[in-house]
């Protein structure tokens, strides 16, 4: 009952009251802060929604057909580069969009590129910011899909093979089981495109061009303040997120497949064509979304005429440490307590849709809406680092609990209900029966959330206290100051730091199994 009665107050202090309140603000200007000017709405916020459909939309097309095949070349055929294709995606996933800019930025400014200027003039314009941003969507676009294929059965494979002639014929009614999951992943990478902030404040800078995510720090950083218009912006940030979303629902449930049934056996080999295009697949992702801007980033940071970097960059790794650190154990502690928690019938029935609701709401406008919230009572939090660790655990929790979902409900409850009625303490059964078969999902579920806090960007920009910035702002502004050869080697340092903590802590978990 305790557990209960805690997940509805952690939910309502840290996500809901703080977004309301942001979210009514141009309904109720008095809920805004105290003595600052109101400002106003200003010229252009139309021409940024305009720009953020767009985008989104361009990267939604230029996603699904490329994610569709390769979900389908790991579910549906058994050939042996797909372990290598799913580790190129984790890798891609986990690369902050702004070092891929970066990276590239670098490589196309190098020698051997300057014969190609229009290669660069497309990666600074519309064509570079469509592609990076489809790279990175590529991932969670492949995941969803191939979820999709959890249901299909072998059977009906063969059964089209026996009554269908056509070739084509039996293409297209082999794609029929994925259609759902296809509109899906349209739509999470449509939501996505539209949250993406990084890229936003890097090329989409080099670009002038107005975005709705960039517009919202634009409102809150420079003079006079604007939090009608930040407001606005985030509020139309969050129902460019909820149409989407309310499409899917109005075409069905939104449920994710057990993980049993989405990693089934595939059903055959593929042809020698399909593995000699899956190799050549896997290995340009791999050049284009990690191996090339890496590269690019590791040689400008060895170079001798490499720049000095500010002072209190370096400082800057350990506080990201820091913060990530902390916010990776707390959110999977809240994950933990989400996905224990049965929704079911009841008050909390919403719990199950906690994961949905969480990707509609971009991290800058959590960010904003949390300078609001921790400004005075309930929660005076601004300016100390506990606002941003408690909007970090806001923002990774849903995943994490989405992802321990199974592995937390498959434990043996029949053993920890006999060890109750045999009088076992709550501490003896956690570190005898809960933690030895949680040991492993849980301390993955950390790296991931540690990886993806160590380089978070919108919240650190707005929450961090002053005179504490995160690797992350600092690489962003040595990238906007054009000084790619220091965020080279800050860049360097800090993916060689955060990939030998988290190696380390999982290769130390796999060891304790």
């Amino acid at each position: 009952m305790a557990v209960r009665a805690l997940v509805p107050l952690l939910f309502g202090l840290v996500i809901a009251y703080p977004l309301l309140r942001f979210a009514l603000l141009p309904l109720i200007p008095a809920l805004g802060p105290a003595m600052t000017p109101p400002g106003g709405l200003g010229p252009g916020l139309g021409i940024a929604l305009g720009n953020s459909l767009r985008l989104a939309g361009l990267t939604a097309l230029c996603t699904v057909l490329p994610a569709m095949w390769l979900a389908t070349m790991l579910e549906r055929r058994c050939w042996g580069g797909a372990r290598l294709l799913t580790g190129t995606l984790l890798l891609i996933f986990l690369l902050p969009g702004y070092l891929d800019a970066a990276g590239w930025q670098i490589l196309l400014a190098s020698r051997a590129m300057t014969a190609l200027p229009r290669l660069r003039e497309a990666f600074l314009g519309w064509p570079g910011l469509v592609g990076l941003m489809s790279l990175k969507a590529l991932p969670v676009a492949t995941v969803v899909i191939r979820a999709g294929w959890a249901g299909f059965q072998p059977r009906l494979d063969d059964a089209t093979r026996l009554h269908v002639r056509s070739p084509w014929r039996r293409r297209t009614l082999g794609l029929r089981p994925i259609g759902p999951a296809a509109i899906t992943a349209v739509l999470i990478v449509f939501v996505e495109a539209m949250h993406e902030y990084g890229l936003a404040a890097t090329l989409g800078s080099r670009l002038h061009l107005k975005l709705l995510v960039s517009e919202v720090y634009a409102s809150l950083s420079t003079w006079p303040i604007s939090w009608f218009r930040a407001a606005t912006a985030g509020d139309l940030l969050l129902l460019a997120a909820l149409v989407p979303l309310a499409v899917r629902l109005w075409f069905g449930r939104l449920t994710p497949a057990p993980l049993d049934q989405a990693l089934a056996v595939p059903a055959r080999p593929p042809s020698r064509l399909e593995g000699s295009a899956a190799i050549l697949a896997t290995a340009a992702l791999f050049a284009a979304g990690c191996a090339l801007p890496l590269t690019a980033l590791a040689t400008d940071a060895v170079l001798p005429s490499a720049e000095l970097l500010p002072d209190g960059a370096w400082a800057a790794l350990f506080t990201s440490l820091l913060y990530a650190f902390v916010g990776a154990l707390a959110a999977v502690g809240l994950a933990v307590l989400l996905a224990s928690t049965r929704s079911g019938p009841g008050p909390l029935r919403w719990i199950a849709w906690l994961p949905l609701g969480n990707l509609a709401v971009p991290g800058i406008v959590l960010g904003a809406a949390d300078i609001i919230a921790f400004n005075g009572p309930p929660l005076p939090l601004l300016g100390t680092p506990l606002a941003l660790i408690v909007a970090q655990t806001a923002t990774q929790a849903p995943l994490l609990a989405l992802l321990l979902r199974a592995p937390i409900r498959a434990r043996a409850a029949a053993f920890d209900d006999a060890a109750r009625v045999h009088g076992v303490s709550w501490l003896y059964r956690v570190e005898r029966l809960h933690l030895p078969p949680l040991l492993r999902p849980l301390t993955w579920a950390w790296g991931l959330a540690f990886s993806r806090l160590f380089f978070e960007l919108p919240l650190a920009q707005m929450l961090a206290p002053a005179g504490r910035d995160t690797v992350s702002v600092v690489l962003v502004q040595l990238q906007q100051g054009l000084r790619f050869s220091a965020e080279a080697q800050l860049a360097t340092a800090a993916l060689l730091l955060c990939g030998t903590i988290v190696g380390a802590t999982l290769l130390l978990a796999e060891r304790r199994r």
